[in-house]
């Protein structure tokens, strides 16, 4: 199962590369639904069940998450480092198109001040004509990557995330469905991220305030959005800005000149990969950001609805419906 939030664009080889990456092991499988064997289906007389469900892990904070002794957890970027590359040349890819379009000589040209010639370099849209609009396009927007992989015998599911949506599997603990986290928030909101732009930026400063990474960008980590990730300013400001809508305000730059935020890479393309084991029972939920911000904005009378509905859940997971 897997899931891509955002507005982006895969890059051509990324299917492939992702295909190359399971080769070695035929105990891997995948599977591309929302709710995964061995984990039970949701009865269709409580099809607001899930919604209670992450109605009640949106409200959860990391601190209440249970201990590993509950849910078996290994951090696997050490021992995966060529699937975890899948991802990060995936993302170079994207940039790499680009550049040949456009040679680092032309990046500076006065042509890019006058917008008639912009227009006549760029195409916007005469796709058949001028490709240089789609491929810039698809190296300034991005996508967030959710991504699992369950075994044959489906003991255990390797988690691979980049960007802050969320894998939960929920586990019937004492008579109740807990909701467990698979992955981590790669956004401004996680100190661990914060930390490590801090110690990847030093002697500037911090590049998230305001709550967002540069003033703006909730995530810290995804595909795409290579004005913060090129060293060229050249080729940020002014090729990249130009496959509207740009990425980074205009008049941010200036900003960034003043706070010392001139060292990309701001945002990174590497994700966490982890392995879990599972148990007979388990259910997988794989959801974007929106999805959980939206159960935190549930009105206090519709949340009453949904823990009923959860009641009937857990009653049928019990075996007593």
């Amino acid at each position: 199962m897997y899931s891509m939030a955002g507005s982006g664009f895969p890059s051509p080889a990324f299917q492939q590369r992702a295909t190359e990456g399971r080769r070695p092991d035929r105990n891997i499988s995948s599977h591309s639904s929302t709710c995964t064997a061995p984990c039970r289906w949701w009865p269709s007389s409580t099809a607001t069940s899930p919604t209670s469900f992450l109605t009640s892990h949106a409200q959860t904070s990391r601190s209440w998450w249970p201990s590993n002794s509950i849910l078996q957890r290994q951090t696997l970027n050490k021992s995966l480092p060529k699937f975890a590359q899948i991802f990060e040349d995936s993302n170079q890819s994207l940039l790499s198109i680009v550049k040949k379009l456009f040679k680092e000589e032309e990046w500076s040209d006065e042509k890019w001040k006058n917008p008639t010639e912009v227009h006549n370099i760029m195409g916007y849209g005469r796709t058949d004509e001028y490709p240089q609009f789609t491929e810039c396009r698809r190296a300034v927007v991005r996508t967030t990557v959710l991504l699992g992989i369950i075994d044959k015998e489906k003991k255990h599911i390797w988690v691979v995330s980049l960007g802050d949506s969320d894998a939960v599997c929920g586990r019937m603990l004492n008579v109740k469905l807990t909701p467990l986290m698979l992955s981590d928030r790669h956004n401004c909101s996680n100190d661990q991220e914060a930390r490590r732009l801090a110690e990847e930026h030093p002697g500037e400063e911090h590049p998230v305030y305001y709550g967002r990474l540069l003033g703006f960008l909730a995530v810290t980590r995804a595909l795409g959005d290579h004005q913060l990730k090129v060293k060229s300013r050249p080729f940020a400001q002014r090729i990249l800005a130009y496959a509207y809508p740009s990425l980074v305000p205009s008049g941010n730059w200036k900003e960034y000149d003043e706070r010392g935020n001139v060292t990309p890479p701001y945002l990174s393309a590497r994700p966490v990969v982890q392995q879990y084991d599972l148990v007979p029972g388990d259910m997988l939920i794989f959801a974007s950001d929106d999805l959980r911000d939206s159960m935190n904005r549930i009105p206090a009378k519709d949340g009453e609805k949904l823990r009923s509905s959860r009641k009937r859940c857990i009653k049928w997971q019990s075996g007593l419906l």
